[in-house]
């Protein structure tokens, strides 16, 4: 574990849920999910707890206005087992720009960054990245799991050499397996992403209306960052972001990879 810099929790949740506004009753990070032990707890408490897993000091909520129903819900964090503090923006073109919010607060810290819509297993996976990281000193590490859905997703492409090549932001087809769902950074990958939004022109084309943060990792590998990563090949993870897998978290097969104590 890196002991020389505070491990901070980063949490991008200024989105609109355009996707899934009609079947909710609140904002999605709060959605609540019955597992099949009985239990209920809110859609961003799974990732919440794999924050205080791998002992992160603390961690930032960055928010649309009006989505008050989060900080509501955790208050200062004491319930939940990690203190949690909140970054209110206005919307933003992307989740980079949403992330780079909390820069004044995080530049110096060990980050870690999971979407609050995604439920995965195992709980104890920012633990590994952070052990990962330590060992190899890069200073980006990517979670990696398996996936039949590119079009959802950044695939990941390897070079000859299983070092990490390039990503493809939602390909329509993909010979790819794996993508990304998590990952934890140095300052170095901050101040790279902070430096890069500082010119939108330079990231955006005349096509694109939203920044991924795919675009920033991908641009990293490109500058020759050092990265690496962990593979979770028994790992599971659900997407709860649209309808299709919303619907997923009434299915109690679906859910009992994420059975918690």
């Amino acid at each position: 574990m890196n002991s020389r810099k505070e491990i901070v929790g980063l949490i991008p949740a200024a989105g609109f849920a355009n996707r899934i506004s009609s079947l909710l009753t609140g904002s999605k990070e709060v959605h609540l999910i019955t597992l099949g032990n009985g239990s209920t707890r809110v859609a961003s408490s799974f990732l919440i707890e794999s924050f205080q897993e791998a002992k992160a000091n603390r961690s930032y909520l960055i928010l649309r206005r009006g989505k008050w129903d989060i900080p509501e819900y955790y208050l200062d964090g004491r319930a939940a087992g990690i203190p949690l503090a909140y970054i209110v923006s206005e919307s933003t073109r992307g989740v980079p720009y949403t992330l780079d919010k909390a820069y004044p607060f995080v530049k110096d810290s060990i980050i870690l960054l999971g979407f609050p819509d995604i439920i995965f297993e195992p709980h104890d996976a920012f633990t590994q990245l952070l052990d990962q990281q330590q060992v190899t000193g890069a200073d980006l590490v990517l979670g990696l799991f398996k996936t039949d859905k590119p079009e959802k997703a950044d695939m990941v492409v390897f070079d000859k050499d299983r070092s990490l090549k390039d990503i493809i932001i939602k390909p329509k087809k993909s010979k790819q397996i794996y993508t990304w769902i998590i990952a934890v950074w140095t300052p170095t990958f901050t101040e790279f992403m902070h430096d890069h939004l500082k010119d939108k022109g330079t990231l955006l084309d005349d096509t694109q209306h939203e920044l991924h943060i795919g675009d920033i990792v991908r641009r990293a590998i490109q500058a020759k960052i050092k990265t690496s990563y962990v593979q979770f090949d028994s790992g599971s993870f659900l997407d709860i972001g649209t309808p299709e897998e919303l619907k997923k978290t009434k299915n109690q097969d679906w859910l009992s990879p994420f059975n918690r104590n």
